[in-house]
This record gives C-alpha cells, structure tokens and sequence, in this order.
C-alpha cells in the first residue's frame, strides 16, 4: 500500500481528497473541512509523505512558497529569530516552504527585478521585512507590479502587519497610573531609526495627557562616538534629582537594563522606591528580577503576517488595510 493510500484510509477519505488537500485545492471554510484538512496534513507528516513539488507548480500554477525578502544591510532589516521561527511555524502548518534572501538597494529598485525574483527564488509572494531607511520606490514597484506582497514591520496604510507599539506605550503608562503613580518619566537611549520609537513614546504621552498628568521624556540617540557608561551617566542624574520620578516607563532591554542596574547603584529600591514597566521584544529577566513587560506576540505577528499573505496571493489585484498586533503584558516584580 502506498503512503498516499495509507493516508487516505486512516483519514476515511479517498486518495483524490488527500491528493486534492495537499496540493492546496479544497475551499477549507466549514470547521468540519478544517478538521478534515488538518488531519489529513498531520498524516501525511507522519508517514513522511511529500507531493511532486514541480508537478504540482505546473498543475496549480502556484510554487506552494513564500519568500522572506530581507535587505543585506544589516539594520536595515533586523528580524528578531522568534519571528522568523514562528513564520517557518505557520508555513509548516499550510505544507509550504519558506525562502529566505537578501538583496541590496540597488538589486531591488531594478525596474522588472521584482516578477523576475520570484521566478528565481520560485516563490508565489514577497514577505518585506525591510525595517527602516527602505527606498521609496521599491513601495511603487511592488504596487505597480502587482506583486502580492506584504511588509512586516513597517508603518504603511495598506498590505501591511506591524505590532501596535503606540497602544503598548499606552498600556505601559496606563498600568503604573493604575498603581497609583503620578510622577512617571519616560527613557529611551538607542537608535531611532524605526517607527516604533517615536510611536511607543507617544502612546506614553496620549496616556499621561489622558489621565491629566505631564509628561517627562529623556530619550537620547546613541551614536558611535558614545562612551561606555554614557548611558548610565544619565540615568543615574534622573534618578538621583530631587524630583525623581517614582515610575518610569522603559524603551527596550538595555534601556530597561541600565535603569535596574542605576537604581542599584543609588540604592533605589525596586519597586517600593521605583516602578518600572518595559516595552520590549521578548520578556526581561537577566538581572535576577523579572520585569513588567508589554512584550511583542511573535506567534500572533507571524499568523496574521502569513495569513495576509495568503489573501494576497488569492487576489493580488486588492489591497488590504494594515493589520496592527497587541503586545502581551507580561508580569513581573518590578510594579
């Protein structure tokens, strides 16, 4: 009996539906042809089962392929490896492959590059993680194209998903104003280069205006020429002022880091002298203490981002309205 037998009799099915669910053929709308689909896909990765790849391109006109197009600079194009585990996840779950590459400015702005690049790497459409300073034109190409495409990461109005940093700011403040705190300031050193930084501190603004409250910004740009210690320097010149704040909202791990590791030095007690509450990637527990953190959903930010994905590819002709994903509050000892 062949794999594709075996399947088809322990699903109860006939061998076209399992051929027709692999290949990607079935309208999968009610939960009882979810299920079925499902389980058909769980079989066939227990019996190691794998269809015609070619033969199934040429049939469908699909290549069942997704590629993650990451600009060879290095900043530029920063994904953290929970996003990208969690993108190989929701590609795993479909039965569909994920190609991963990087291209320099000048290979993606080359008019006609783009439908001659998803020939070359035979993928279907584009996920655009291409985080900051990306060339403005390469927003015309993809529209102009037609190519199903959808930007990770990036503040655009349409085809779009990026986590919604601004209502993490909002969130963030929000909790330590619950707690009862009224003097609560705003940090941030590090690079700007993203959206997210200026749109976190303004979630941390809309809040503090919201409850009647001023706001209190330090934020500073890290450049090359900054020494070590820098950052700590003036930190520790917020924490040590007569009018100190008695909560601070945080902008990513070292920023976050540094506030916990100043506080110790001046022997400000964490939380009973200072609250905290961090915006970050991923929770923060280096320093023996867990930190109260609004921290980026990567399994909710890859979903949303494949299933847009899936809906370009069905129909590139339509664009769709940028999609935003909440962080997840994580709780710590620090508030």
């Amino acid at each position: 009996m062949s794999k594709l037998e075996l399947i088809a009799a322990e699903a109860g099915v006939s061998k076209h539906t399992v051929a027709r669910v692999l290949n990607g053929k079935t309208k999968e709308v009610w939960p009882s042809t979810i299920q079925r689909a499902e389980n058909i896909r769980r079989l066939a990765r227990k019996y190691n089962y794998r269809t015609n790849a070619a033969a199934s391109a040429i049939r469908s006109k699909r290549f069942n392929a997704t590629g993650l197009l990451l600009s060879s600079i290095m900043h530029k194009a920063t994904i953290h490896w929970h996003t990208q585990a969690a993108l190989l996840k929701q590609h795993h779950l479909l039965d569909k492959h994920l190609i991963v590459g990087q291209l320099d400015d000048s290979q993606l702005t080359t008019e006609g590059q783009l439908p001659k690049l998803l020939r070359q790497w035979a993928v279907d459409g584009l996920l655009v993680y291409y985080t900051s300073h990306f060339p403005t034109q390469l927003v015309d190409m993809i529209n102009n194209d037609r190519i199903p495409a959808v930007w990770m990461n990036a503040d655009l109005p349409i085809n779009a998903v990026h986590p919604d940093d601004m209502d993490a700011g909002y969130r963030a403040t929000t909790r330590l104003i619950e707690a009862g705190h009224r003097a609560i300031a705003y940090l941030y050193y590090g690079r700007q280069l993203h959206y997210s930084v200026a749109h976190r501190q303004a979630g941390y603004e809309k809040a503090m205006h919201d409850a009647g409250l001023e706001p209190c910004v330090h934020t500073q740009e890290i450049s090359p020429t900054w020494e070590i210690g820098q950052r700590a320097d003036h930190i520790r010149q917020i924490l040590s002022a007569s009018n100190r704040p008695t909560a601070v909202v945080t902008n990513g791990p070292n920023t976050t880091l540094t506030t916990l590791y100043s506080a110790c030095q001046l022997q400000i007690r964490v939380p009973d002298d200072l609250a905290l509450m961090a915006i970050a990637d991923l929770p923060i527990r280096e320093l023996g203490i867990s930190v109260n953190t609004m921290v980026l959903d990567h399994e909710s930010f890859a979903s949303q981002s494949v299933q847009m994905m899936e809906q370009r590819i069905a129909d590139r002709k339509s664009d769709i309205e940028t999609v935003t994903v909440a962080f997840q509050e994580v709780t710590g000892q620090t508030i």
